[in-house]
């Protein structure tokens, strides 16, 4: 696939087959993906890469956490609702969009819940992939972080596979902790559910909008 039908394809998948992703894969992804760039080549991600067992009981304790009313406490911060304007309108957008399509009715609590739930359990992905660095780090290796995240989705998507990156991923890093020994000395920043797309599932076929170049460019002695 090249690399602008890569781009302007991909889509976040929020259904996949029970079919895992042999290693092989994951592994050649992630060596592909460390030619993404970073600021002065520090590298500074790491990758914590589960499923089995661990994805299940990832599944299962995020499920009850959720269920408990425990709050979610992702370690970068996402105020959920904090988002100033325009920025809050587009995500209220977004959720509007996802219920309409989903039939589900935003006054209905229980069916928000039944969806957020899914998200939660990952979407049924049968892999993830946990990205973390060092807490020494200074702020601006998070950018880094993103340049891999994005680099990680094309690979994925290049070879077949559906990927959603996930803050709900990260939202309990204490059960990260648990199931994968990742140290106190580093911070957990994002997850991604990796798997092979579920096509049939209504859920992906919504594609997301985009603003209009005009809408976000402003140009400066270009003719």
């Amino acid at each position: 696939m090249d690399v602008k039908n890569c781009i302007l394809t991909r889509k976040s998948v929020r259904a996949y087959k029970a079919a895992p992703v042999p290693k092989e894969l994951l592994t050649r992804i992630l060596d592909e993906a460390r030619r993404s760039p970073s600021c002065a080549n520090t590298q500074p991600w790491e990758f914590a890469v589960f499923g089995g067992q661990t994805m299940e009981e990832m599944r299962k304790a995020y499920r009850e956490r959720f269920l408990s009313g425990v709050a979610p406490n992702p370690e970068i911060p996402y105020p959920f609702m904090a988002w100033p304007e325009p920025f809050r309108s587009r995500r209220m957008a977004l959720s509007r969009k996802q219920y309409l399509h989903l039939g589900i009715d935003p006054d209905n609590s229980e069916q928000v819940k039944q969806h957020s739930l899914r998200g939660f359990g990952f979407f049924g992905a049968p892999n993830g992939i946990i990205i973390y660095f060092s807490d020494t780090l200074p702020a601006w290796s998070i950018l880094d972080v993103g340049i891999v995240l994005q680099t990680i989705l094309l690979l994925a998507h290049n070879y077949g596979l559906g990927c959603c990156p996930q803050v709900q991923m990260v939202a309990y890093p204490d059960i990260i902790r648990r199931l994968m020994k990742i140290p106190s000395s580093k911070k957990i920043v994002v997850g991604i559910s990796i798997g092979y797309p579920d096509e049939e599932d209504i859920i992906n076929k919504d594609v997301t909008d985009r603003l209009a170049l005009d809408d976000m460019v402003t140009w400066h002695d270009i003719s």
